[in-house]
This record gives structure tokens, sequence and C-alpha cells, in this order.
């Protein structure tokens, strides 16, 4: 773990260019927030001393942020006056405290843990500054990055304080920097703002860094991997690239996706080996799914536990609180709700089942229903194991169901059932 050293990441950004009252930073990609894929990313970095920069009204950031990481430290710009007045706010935490520090940015989710610690690492006994650029050949607007014969940056060009000439390197900055602190603090302190924009850069640092002697490095990654949000589309690019990483690594860990460009995956979800999973399927948060599983097509899993060798599909909806033993099958348009079902037991067609408790080895007939909600509150329906609910029931919580139990079909039952009994309820017929 890196305990002399320090995450900044700068969020003070209003995102004007996103749409919707969200604020940018919070827009989700793969069911977490921006911030959170770069705090994660921090924290699989093994560093654990975080600072956000925020603006004055970042409630809803800080509360998201808490959440992720609670001890991270809170400073504020006041205002927007570029990355070097963002890094300065947070200099007082840092100073005297800390040996290492990385500038990072709460709009590029697709940083990767490994290439935190690459810049960390390059700060070494001899090297005070470490640059992490991507090479682009194609005309952009990124800040170009100037290098000397031996290939060390000596200065950061912003595209709108570029030369025509400068606008040609390949070479783009991505924002991402290292420092060691004692030289930060310095740097920073030597920054204007005689600029365009008349902001105070950040990568201002490396040419007045050079001019004093102090030795700098640049690291180079692809391109994707610091990508920026700042609009709708850039957040939609990096959803795809997202989960082409995800694709790819449940392939690589034995999960069978028939067809993978059709399969939309959470950050966190978790699928172990052996797992079939058919076309058109979607994982919200918080999904395990065990081993020998077979998820079928247009299904919606979310906040669920899978057991091994559970049947899912087609057009299932599994929702959050969902629990299932091994060996249990959910079938076509079924909905499940905070329900613990056992294993071996089948609920196969158009059911819903809401705040219940399934046993072994029960079946639950089409057209099910635990009536669940009165209006006011959510109360349970419990069935034991081996039972049969016939076709069209409807189960008016709350309500238990014995063992070796069962309602024949159109039956509603709003009393506990004891074991080993047969339940028919139905009006008299009346032929006319």
């Amino acid at each position: 773990m890196h305990i002399d050293t320090v995450a900044i990441i700068l969020a003070a950004g209003k995102g004007s260019r996103m749409s919707g009252n969200t604020p940018k930073v919070l827009q989700k990609l793969a069911g977490r927030s921006l911030i959170n894929h770069v705090i994660t990313a921090v924290k699989q970095a093994e560093i654990n001393n975080i600072i956000c920069v925020c603006s004055s009204d970042s409630q809803s950031l800080q509360d998201e942020v808490r959440k992720i990481h609670p001890g991270t430290v809170f400073v504020v710009q006041k205002k927007q006056l570029g990355t070097a007045d963002a890094v300065k706010a947070a200099l007082p935490a840092i100073q005297g405290v800390m040996q290492k520090a990385v500038v990072l940015y709460a709009d590029t989710p697709l940083l990767q843990p490994h290439t935190v610690n690459e810049v960390l690492s390059t700060l070494d006994r001899d090297t005070q500054l470490a640059i992490l650029g991507f090479a682009l050949d194609k005309p952009n607007n990124y800040g170009k990055i100037l290098c000397d014969e031996e290939s060390n940056p000596i200065k950061i060009c912003e595209y709108a304080d570029a030369s025509e000439e400068e606008k040609k390197i390949q070479a783009c900055n991505s924002g991402i920097m290292g420092f060691k602190v004692d030289v930060l603090s310095e740097l920073i302190n030597s920054i204007d703002n005689n600029n365009n924009k008349q902001e105070y850069y950040l990568t201002d640092a490396l040419h007045i860094a050079v001019e004093r002697s102090y030795k700098s490095r640049l690291l180079m990654v692809v391109r994707d991997e610091v990508l920026g949000v700042n609009t709708i589309e850039d957040l939609v690019v990096c959803e795809k690239i997202f989960q082409n990483r995800i694709r790819k690594k449940m392939l690589q860990n034995g999960v069978m996706l028939k067809a993978p460009e059709t399969v939309f995956f959470s950050a966190d979800t978790h699928i172990e080996q052996g797992v079939i999973i058919e076309p058109y399927v979607t994982f919200g948060n918080n999904v395990h799914i065990m081993d020998d599983c077979l998820i079928r097509s247009f299904s919606y899993i979310e906040g669920a536990q899978i057991g091994k060798g559970c049947v899912i599909g087609p057009y299932a909806r599994v929702r959050m609180g969902t629990e299932l033993e091994n060996n249990v099958h959910i079938g076509n348009f079924v909905e499940t709700k905070k329900v613990h079902i056992q294993s071996g037991a089948k609920v196969n067609h158009l059911t819903y089942l809401g705040d219940a408790q399934i046993g072994q080895n029960t079946n639950i007939g089409a057209g099910t229903i635990t009536c669940n909600y009165d209006g006011v509150k959510k109360s349970t329906t419990i069935i034991e194991k081996n039972s049969f609910i016939g076709s069209n029931t409807s189960l008016i919580a709350p309500v238990k169901i014995g063992e070796n139990v069962k309602i024949g079909a159109g039956s509603v039952v709003d009393k506990d059932v004891k074991d080993n009994t047969l339940v028919i309820v139905r009006p008299e017929r009346i032929d006319k």
C-alpha cells in the first residue's frame, strides 16, 4: 500500500455540455458513477489517501464519494480558475504529510489501476514529475507534449495556445500527472495565467520544472484508457469500450456469451465459469451467478444471488433481493423481488413472486401472484417444501403454506394452510 501517496481527484467542473440535472461526474457508466470508477481504480492501486477537489455546491457529489471511500478529504475550489488552481486548493492538506501525489480527473472512468501505479513508480529519487500521454495521428484538439532529443518531456502546449506546427505533434496530453509533493508545491506557486483562457494550467508545471532542472518522464498509454467524458456522446463511447472489456474478461474466465455484443454488464457483475448467457441479456448492479447456470435471452437481472445450475428466462425479470439456491428454474415472463427460493423449486411461467420464501422442490404454477402489498405495508408469503401451487392462484400475504400442500388452480388463499392439505377455492359454477 502507498502510505506516503495521495490521489488528488479534480471534480469541480460544471459539466455544462451534459444534458439533464445530474452532475457530470455522477453520470452512470456500467451502473457506477464516473467518479466511482476513478476512485475504484485508485483503491485497486492501493492508494488509501484521496483528496477530492469540488465546487462549493457539491453536496450530492460528496454524498456519492463518501459511500465509495468514507475517508476522502474534500477541498473546495471557490472559483473555476483552472487545473493548477484546483490542485493548489489541495496543497494545505498534503504538504509535510505526503511524499508523492498523482493528479487525476473524475471524468476519466476507463483508467486502469496498473497505470496509476506506473505513474507513481516513475517518481523515484531522480524523477520529480511524470506525465501520462497517448499518441494520436489524426487531427484533434488535445494539448501537445513537446519532448527533447532524448524523448524527455519539456513542455505541454494547450491546444488553444499551440502553434500550427505544434498542433501536428502526435504525443497528446491526458492531463494525468504525478509529482513529488515538495516539488509540486514549488511549481504550483510559480504558475501564472498568461494564456488565451487566462486560467492557471497545471500543465505549465512541466516547463517550469525543466527550467529549474527537475527531471521529468513521459509514459504513454492507449487513448481509450484516458478518454474524458464531456458530452453524452463521450459517455456512450466509454460505455462501449467498458462493455467490451468486461465481455472479453468474461470469455477469458470461462463464461459462454452466445452473442457478446448483445449482453450488457454492470461493473460489479460476478459470473463464475461454465455459465451460458444467450443473446440480449442485461445485468444490473450486485449480481453474482454461480457455476453452470443458463441465462436465456431477453432476461434482466439485478441485485440477485443465483446458485449453481439454475435456469433463468427467457424474458425473466429477476429483481433486487432475489436469492436462488441451486437448480432453481425461473421461466418466461416471471418476475421475482426480495424472494428466497430453495433448491429444486420451479417457477416456469407468467408469475410474480415478491417478499416470499419458497421451499425445496415446490412448483409454482403459471399465473401465480403473491399479493404482498396492501397499499400501506408489504407482507411475506411463505411456501414450504414439496408443495404445488396451481395455475392462476393469488396468495394474499401475510400467509403461510405448509409442506406437501396442493392448491387448486384459480384459488385465492388468504389464510394459512397446514401441511399435507389440498385447498380448492372456487365460487360455485352456475349454468343458465
